[in-house]
């Protein structure tokens, strides 16, 4: 009985500590002509901040 208090009061700690961590994570945009992102196949960048892709095996990596 006592160990699933324990259990139970360490799921509550993690439980609060993330609620009151989630307002220090930030949304971040980033645009798809930016150079955190490698694109790879064929892709028409006619528009760059809205490049279409053409054919399957076409793909972004993100670093």
């Amino acid at each position: 009985m006592a160990s699933s208090l324990k259990k139970m009061k360490g799921l509550y700690l993690l439980l609060l500590l993330q609620l009151f961590m989630e307002p220090l994570k930030s949304n971040i945009f980033y645009p798809a002509d930016n150079d955190f992102f490698q694109y790879t196949g064929r892709i028409d960048f006619s528009n760059p901040r809205e490049p279409v892709f053409w054919v399957p095996g076409a793909y972004i990596r993100a670093r």
